[in-house]
């Protein structure tokens, strides 16, 4: 199964030039709650879930990290493996 998270603009948020760690907090106060929603507007749950895949990079550390940091905490509360992209 496949659950793609489309962002709204609510959920982006743009940094000033050269300054990740807004981005990071603002994806660490945000992803959890968009995960939620996802799984709830697709009618899923985590047991639908084939893997977790996230951006690996190419980006910003603190937001990529931030990301990473999510996706491998739930890998282990749902027991899904992890797929890290590259975007480049």
């Amino acid at each position: 199964m496949v659950l793609v998270m489309g962002l709204h603009q609510s959920n982006t948020y743009i940094t000033p030039p050269g300054f990740p760690p807004n981005t990071a907090k603002h994806h660490r106060s945000h992803i959890i709650a968009l995960v939620q929603r996802a799984l709830k507007e697709s009618n899923l749950s985590y047991k639908d879930i084939d893997c977790l895949a996230y951006t690996k990079g190419p980006g910003m550390g603190p937001p990529l990290k931030s990301v990473a940091v999510t996706v491998r905490m739930l890998s282990q509360l749902w027991n899904k493996p992890i797929v890290a992209v590259n975007l480049a």
